[in-house]
């Protein structure tokens, strides 16, 4: 498995796992982590636009910031809370109306369990009624 940015993640996993290596010293981000054999973790990608995503399991949450994507490593089974950070953009006029992907269906609060790979991302906004963009 490929971890691309998401250090704390290592560690939960880390934490979670009997007998778990974490990343080697002098190692960097984009490197194998080796040493995740005893149970099988899955990868969760997201993709925030107009607001970054908040994803929270077990009381440990990180944030993908807005107009970017990331990947964050999780074991099977972990159930995930996820969340746009903000859910108006005022200076555009934009509201958050709906997710895709693995959320897709639910409201500003999705709940997935994971236990393949998942994709994430919070590209359906509309505009703010009688809102005067900035």
């Amino acid at each position: 498995m490929r971890i691309r940015s998401c250090g704390l993640m290592v560690v939960l996993l880390c934490a979670a796992v009997a007998g778990c290596a974490a990343t080697p010293t002098g190692a960097d981000e984009g490197q194998d982590v080796q040493g995740i054999t005893s149970a099988a973790a899955f990868v969760l990608t997201v993709s925030g636009f107009e607001a970054g995503i908040r994803v929270t399991t077990t009381g440990v949450t990180d944030t993908c910031e807005a107009d970017s994507q990331c990947q964050f490593a999780f074991l099977g089974g972990s159930t995930l809370t996820i969340k746009p950070t903000s859910t108006q953009q005022r200076a555009d006029c934009l509201q958050f109306a709906g997710w895709q992907g693995a959320c897709a269906g639910q409201g500003t609060t999705c709940t997935v369990v994971i236990n393949s790979d998942l994709s994430v991302s919070e590209n359906f906004w509309t505009r703010i009624g009688g809102c005067i963009p900035k």
